[in-house]
């Protein structure tokens, strides 16, 4: 009885620490490639690789903190940022390989000016998201940032990655390179998207919560 009991333990402590050591011990290198790698700040550019692996330990540690709290536990004690960040930081296995590349800035032609700096993290060779390094302004504080609808709806190329350069109009992102300029994220199809074929009051307000949630990037199931 002794013997299956202390097998039943380490069973059961093997199951415990695999989600443990999810995201523990892979490795991560940056790669620097793209027309934006050398224009960029080197203090961003050389320290996205640390940046990207302390969010992925400091994500684990408020899901397996919070994994089994309510919704309003989970919006006032986890940052947006790393709420929504839980479910890419889940995929990382111990024997990944990420690299860290293609280094870009979206140009608001309107003036409405930000130091945002995006990264490509792709795993096994496979893109896993898209997240950024942000600059205060007023304070010069370096920062994570992960923006769910900025990684869902980025039309990422590869190719285009390379040597397009990146600006916004009106809510519309573009990639332009020395042969075409293409949309590579448009809010407004987004919102179209979103609103599909509405007919009653009841949907219109449905809708509107809907996108209200969306742009306070608010919940996101675990």
């Amino acid at each position: 009885m002794k013997k299956y009991s202390l097998v039943l333990i380490v069973i059961l402590l093997c199951i415990v620490s695999v989600d443990s050591r999810r995201a523990e011990a892979y490795s991560v290198k940056l790669q620097e490639d793209g027309i934006y790698a050398e224009v960029l700040p080197d203090s961003v550019v050389n320290n996205a690789a640390v940046f990207f692996e302390k969010s992925v330990k400091k994500t684990m540690k408020y899901y397996k903190k919070y994994k089994d709290a309510d919704t309003y536990t989970l919006l006032t004690k986890v940052p947006d940022e790393y709420r929504d960040f839980i479910p890419v930081a889940r995929k990382i296995q111990s024997s990944d390989k990420i690299i860290i590349k293609n280094p870009f800035f979206i140009y608001n032609i309107e003036g409405d000016f930000a130091y945002k700096y995006y990264f490509t993290a792709k795993i096994n060779k496979e893109k896993l998201c898209l997240f950024s390094i942000d600059i205060d302004p007023n304070t010069g504080k370096v920062s994570f940032g992960y923006d769910k609808l900025m990684d869902q709806y980025f039309l990422y190329n590869e190719k285009v990655m390379v040597d397009a350069l990146f600006y916004k109009i009106d809510n519309t992102t573009y990639a332009q390179t020395p042969e075409e300029t293409n949309i590579v994220r448009e809010l407004k199809k987004l919102r179209r998207k979103w609103k599909g074929a509405i007919q009653t009051k009841r949907q219109k307000k449905s809708l509107k919560r809907k996108i209200m949630r969306q742009k306070r990037r608010r919940f996101l199931p675990i």
